[in-house]
């Protein structure tokens, strides 16, 4: 006990103050908070300082029984040297030692210097937060290498602490308008919207007096609202069938352009700010726009545009005048595309996402007379929007990148993105400024994924909830008795992968991997492995998992991506897809060693061997329908015209038939029967099945699928005082 709590006990390292409790290092006029892992390795080179660490005795300390990937502890190094100032190359507090291990070269004391640790006013100071809060955010919340402001401690001495505080408060502001922020004041998040239904994509007018957005009904219909800031009630200012996005004032306020999007497909429109019949002012050709922004000059509209059916959307620039286009951003071509264009205060710049997948995407600026882009975020993670700060010195963006998302600051000149633990409720997103800086608005979401099973044995088939929690439970697959089910389950605070029984009995994790990605996990014909796609970093590998537990083993090494798993029927290989050629394709490797070979040429994105081992269907990107070739190779032919693009990987092939899920209103699970080839539902679940995921198991006479049984957003508003 008395090892531990000095274990745990604050100390310095060199002029630098250390809270293990907080994880968080305090030192020249600064105060950053770390991963509790990258404070476990400070730890463990300061009990032993001047001594020399072998890699084996820090990733023994700090991941213990944890799998992780071979550059976990070089990158935990790396971040201490930054928060430290520590050039490598001219090391002051850690040298690395080659091919051993690394040494603490700063001195480490931990007796009592006065008065406390530096420290410095604001965010983390209680009142700072939302209601509730009576202390600084738990330390697991914290990001690596985010900046956070500790609290103020009472100094001894009055006149002297004063002065002493002031000076602090003056660094504070300095570093804070540096690092692109905007230096705290008192504001409270309160609920802007509390309709029934989900109301998203919040748009404030250039007054800041009132705000746009999106509200999809109880009865799925989703039209476009205004609201007054302190009013009670919004205006609609669309009644359609189609569904609108994206709303954006015009520069006068007068107008208000959106995307309408119909069955036979989408246009730019602009109706009155007070109401009136919509103008279209572009047609999608074929094509769908995505978000986009109105210049401030009122000139130029900046869009997401996708040339050609199956290429990357590209940002371009619209002439409101000439309705001439002019391409800005031309993305790899293995990428989904740059979307959700936003014009800088001042009009000169365009800020966008660049999305290698669905769920990775990072931050990029351009200028719009074009060049390069700027690069903000290397995160690879899922970005849910964001805006510019009023003096446009920073975006505020939305990010899973720390684990759940959050909202961080990140300074338009580059730098580390920096945690606003003030905004820190329920999932924030599309976070947006009023122009005068006085008010914030974002979305907070509430989404509860769970796994239904359909009991088909009765006169009509029943489906009941059998794996849930107050989280995201998903990705179920069945193993081939039908007895157990797989599936990817943050109930423990990070995507992991857990086993249970068919009912949901006695769940067992099987991983600890940290805020990395987990998905697609997938039995193995004899039950004794999972495969299944982790993505940390840049890439997305496969990794092999014993089902009785155990380390996992990497599977693919390329730097491309490797995603969506599945087994051959005989268990010696997987099938994957795979951007490894520059675009997406099937591929099958053995699992015992040997080169991967490539199994389509016309685009795949998901495979399933059939169960005789003859054929192997597959999908393909952004394309309706299911394909089938032999698996010794051949030409590719379309069988069924479903799923839909969106659902690449809701559809089980069995020796009997393909089950799929068939869109509409309401979905369906329907079966197509390979003896009378013929399609018919065959169940209406109670709410929707997720699209863009692995959410449909089937085996042996078992059928589980995921339910989006609970989905809500509101909008929130955050107001300074006038």
């Amino acid at each position: 006990m008395a090892e531990t709590a000095h274990r745990r006990s604050p100390f310095y390292v060199g002029s630098w103050f250390v809270e293990p409790e907080a994880n968080r290092i305090t030192g020249n006029g600064r105060s950053v908070r770390v991963e509790p892992k990258v404070m476990q390795v400070l730890q463990c080179l300061a009990a032993r300082p001047g001594e020399t660490l072998t890699r084996n005795e820090l990733l023994e300390s700090a991941w213990a029984e944890t799998f992780i990937e071979e550059n976990a502890l070089s990158r935990a190094v790396s971040l201490l040297r930054k928060v430290f100032d520590d050039d490598p190359r001219n090391p002051a507090v850690i040298v690395t030692i080659p091919k051993t291990g690394y040494r603490l070269i700063a001195p480490v004391a931990r007796e009592h210097r006065g008065d406390s640790a530096p420290s410095l006013p604001g965010n983390g100071t209680p009142g700072d937060g939302p209601p509730g809060d009576s202390a600084p955010p738990h330390p697991d919340d914290s990001a690596p290498g985010s900046p956070s402001l500790a609290p103020l401690t009472p100094p001894r001495r009055p006149f002297y602490g004063y002065v002493i505080l002031a000076v602090v408060a003056l660094i504070a502001v300095g570093w804070l308008v540096k690092a692109g922020r905007t230096p705290p004041v008192p504001r409270t998040p309160a609920p802007f919207t509390s309709l029934v239904g989900t109301e998203r994509q919040p748009a404030f007018s250039p007054d800041g007096k009132q705000i746009a957005f999106v509200w999809t009904d109880e009865n799925d219909r989703t039209d476009l609202y205004t609201k007054l800031i302190g009013a009670d009630t919004p205006l609609r200012l669309t009644d359609h069938p189609g569904s609108e996005w994206s709303p954006t004032w015009s520069p006068d306020g007068t107008r208000i352009a959106f995307i309408r999007y119909e069955r036979d497909g989408c246009g730019l429109f602009t109706v009155n700010a007070l109401g009136g019949p919509p103008r279209k002012l572009a047609d999608c050709e074929g094509r769908f726009f995505m978000e986009f922004s109105w210049s401030p000059d009122g000139h130029t509209m900046a869009l997401s545009w996708q040339p050609a059916p199956g290429s990357p959307y590209q940002v371009v620039l619209l002439s409101l005048d000439t309705m001439a286009r002019r391409t800005l951003t031309t993305p790899p071509d293995r990428y989904l595309g740059d979307v959700d264009p936003t014009f800088s205060p001042d009009g000169r710049t365009v800020a966008f996402a660049r999305t290698r997948t669905e769920s990775m995407a990072d931050l990029y600026t351009v200028s719009v007379d074009g060049g390069a882009p700027r690069r903000l975020t290397a995160d690879d993670h899922y970005l849910a929007g964001f805006d510019w700060t009023p003096d446009g010195q920073a975006l505020t963006m939305s990010s899973n990148r720390s684990g759940r998302f959050k909202l961080w600051n990140v300074p338009a000149a580059g730098g580390e993105p920096a945690w606003l633990p003030e905004m820190d409720t329920y999932d924030p997103g599309n976070p947006t400024y009023s122009r005068d800086g006085l008010h914030l608005a974002y979305v907070e979401w509430f989404f509860d994924y769970n796994i239904w099973r359909l009991d088909r044995t009765g006169a009509a088939p029943v489906a009941r909830r059998v794996i849930a929690s107050t989280r995201w439970d998903q990705y179920p697959r069945l193993s081939p008795d039908g007895r157990r089910a797989a599936f990817v389950s943050n109930r423990s605070g990070s995507n992991e992968i857990w086993l249970s029984e068919v009912d949901g009995a006695h769940p067992v994790r099987l991983t600890t991997l940290g805020d990395a990605h987990v998905g697609a996990p997938c039995w193995s014909p004899d039950g004794q492995r999972i495969v299944f796609e982790l993505r940390r970093g840049v890439r997305s590998d496969l990794y092999l998992l014993p089902t009785d537990g155990g380390r996992p083993q990497k599977l693919t090494t390329d730097p491309a991506d490797d995603v969506h798993p599945s087994w051959s029927h005989d268990g010696r290989s997987v099938y994957f897809a795979s951007n490894r050629t520059g675009d997406w394709q099937i591929w099958n490797i053995p699992v015992d060693g040997g080169a991967a070979r490539q199994v389509t040429r016309g685009g795949g994105n998901m495979a399933f061997e059939a169960p005789d081992g003859q054929s192997v269907y597959f999908t393909r990107p952004l394309q309706d329908g299911l394909w089938q070739q032999p698996t010794t190779g051949g030409d590719a032919v379309q069988r069924l015209t479903v799923p839909a693009a969106g659902d690449w990987g809701n559809w089980v092939v069995q020796a009997e038939g393909i089950y799929f899920v068939h869109r509409g209103r309401p979905d369906r699970l329907a079966f197509f029967d390979f003896a009378t080839e013929t399609a018919a539902p065959i169940f209406t679940p109670e709410r929707n099945i997720p699209s863009g995921q692995v959410s449909l198991a089937v085996s042996a006479g078992q059928l589980l699928y995921t339910q989006l049984d609970q989905r809500d957003t509101d909008l929130m508003l955050v107001s300074r005082p006038h």
